[in-house]
């Protein structure tokens, strides 16, 4: 049962992805796309001078990409409609909690979309500095969704961001110590073997 349903959450996920992907991706402006690219690496280049980390061109390629995939999916390839309301500020978790699997899908959705920003700060070793990237990147998309009149702006969709991407944030840094600890062994081993 467990499974099944499992089964059918990932397979309703799928679908909601692939109609976000077809219907918001080809409303997307190239060259607004290439200018936000553009910027994402500009941004990149400026926070390795500051934190003065290093950072590889393949770090900076894939996270300019992603970041300008995220930004074309939630606000460039959105058209006018931004709307807010008190009322409806968490209508998607009721309607989620009174079993609607059209909005239980849209918040798995907008945690599972940034997964991906978790994985790609966990680079940095500070916490209060991916946590205040994890949150300000929804925020900012939000109130730009808000200002701009592209999609809707939902504090419900701030919440889920951020979760979505402390998950990736979290799930980076199990993988990091999982690596250590892989090593850590097989470190000693070696050690034992040569004695």
């Amino acid at each position: 049962m467990f499974v099944k349903y499992i089964r059918w959450s990932l397979y309703l996920l799928y679908l909601t992805i692939k109609k976000e992907l077809e219907y918001y991706l080809p409303n997307v402006n190239l060259f607004e796309a290439l200018i936000c690219f553009a910027l994402f690496v500009i941004l990149l280049m400026v926070t390795e001078r500051v934190f003065r980390k290093k950072i590889s061109v393949v770090y900076i390629i894939v996270s300019a990409l992603y970041y300008t995939f995220l930004i074309s999916i939630t606000v460039l390839g959105r058209s006018g409609g931004s709307k807010s309301d008190i009322s409806t500020l968490f209508i998607t978790y009721k309607n989620a909690f009174l079993n609607d699997q059209i909005n239980l899908t849209d918040i798995v959705f907008n945690m599972a979309l940034f997964i991906p920003v978790g994985l790609l700060i966990s680079r940095y070793k500070k916490n209060v500095f991916c946590v205040t990237v994890l949150l300000l990147t929804p925020v900012i998309i939000e109130f730009t969704q808000l200002f701009t009149g592209r999609g809707v702006f939902e504090i419900s969709d701030i919440i889920n961001n951020f979760v979505g991407g402390l998950i990736g944030l979290l799930l980076a840094r199990l993988i990091a110590k999982a690596v250590e600890i892989m090593k850590k062994k097989r470190k000693d081993k070696q050690v034992e073997r040569t004695e």
